[in-house]
């Protein structure tokens, strides 16, 4: 039981209904799973067996790094109405022939917001006032070069119905680096190819555009995403990297497969994984910069989507 947890603190008796206010975190503890197995191999177990309880955010499984031993504690983040009761209610199930116990802690600083359970190092961007008549990828060309020097540009996403090619008013920049979100914030009110674009952040957690969105949000829910993913082992196999990475983005959607790159019979150090589902990819680069088994994994870019053949494409794996 390492110092730095507190599952075993005193109870506060904070009520049920305020554990569960909306947008927050809950941290639930689960043990009886079976410690000699492999991390990811837990997690992915852990990952499903609750996943009809709500939002599965994370999965913490403490690890020794001499041994590599689990701790007999596991901490499931998990986000939505009910999701803590529903959690609690799968205490003395199975899971892979042993029994789960599943409680809760109510310590006060485990009441966590959605942002302070893992703070993405990428930042969201919200701009408005280009052309919308213009195709989409000369706009998604024209914020890219617009916005560049502010720091690395991870993706430009330009929300547009694929039946009409119409584009959405607004256009949301993800980037990445020491002062990014302030550096593209001061570019509010310049000029861009003749017209006044106005930015704003708009966090992960900031959802009073969805009304807007939803219609285009609906049309694309079959695209399928590519991203260029970094930062894993590159001394594993194959095999481990693939399933690693699932894992890890397992939360965001539907993961359709990891494709590691390898060169003259070496794991290269990117991968590319592809989703698809609703908001998918802002799921995904929330997760970029989490620790994973020790490993920093980094969303480096992400493509434009392209429309899958058919809705009922099934995921691997």
């Amino acid at each position: 039981y390492p110092f730095h947890e507190t599952y075993l603190d005193l109870d506060h008796g904070l009520p049920l209904d305020v554990l569960n206010s909306h947008g927050c975190v809950r941290r639930i503890a689960v043990e009886g799973y079976d410690t000699s197995l492999p991390a990811y191999n837990v997690i992915l177990a852990l990952t499903k067996h609750f996943a009809s309880c709500g939002e599965v955010i994370r999965v913490h499984i403490p690890t020794d790094a001499e041994s590599c031993l689990l701790n007999r504690f596991a901490y499931i983040f998990v986000r939505g109405e009910g999701a803590v009761e529903k959690a609690l209610e799968l205490s003395g199930t199975d899971m892979g022939g042993r029994k789960l116990v599943v409680t809760l802690n109510r310590y006060p600083s485990d009441f966590y917001p959605l942002e302070a359970a893992h703070i993405p190092c990428i930042r969201r961007i919200c701009v408005e006032g280009y052309d919308t008549k213009l195709p989409a990828d000369d706009v998604n060309f024209a914020l890219r070069e617009h916005f560049s020097s502010c720091g690395e540009m991870i993706h430009v996403y330009v929300p547009s119905d694929f039946e009409s090619d119409f584009l959405n008013r607004f256009a949301f920049i993800y980037v990445r680096g020491e002062g990014a979100e302030e550096k593209a914030l001061g570019l509010s009110g310049t000029d861009m190819g003749g017209r006044i674009v106005v930015a704003k952040a708009y966090p992960f957690h900031e959802t009073y555009l969805d009304p807007e969105l939803a219609p285009i949000k609906a049309s694309t829910r079959y695209l399928q995403h590519t991203m260029g993913v970094t930062g894993y082992d590159t001394s594993l196999s194959r095999h481990d990297v693939e399933r690693m990475l699932r894992i890890h983005f397992f939360p965001c959607a539907s993961l359709l497969i990891v494709i590691p790159h390898v060169h003259c019979g070496c794991l290269h150090s990117t991968a590319m994984v592809f989703i698809k589902g609703t908001d998918a990819v802002d799921k995904a680069l929330q997760l970029s910069g989490r620790n994973v088994c020790g490993m920093n994994i980094h969303v480096i870019d992400v493509d434009p989507p392209t429309r899958l053949r058919s809705p009922r494409f099934r995921s691997i794996g």
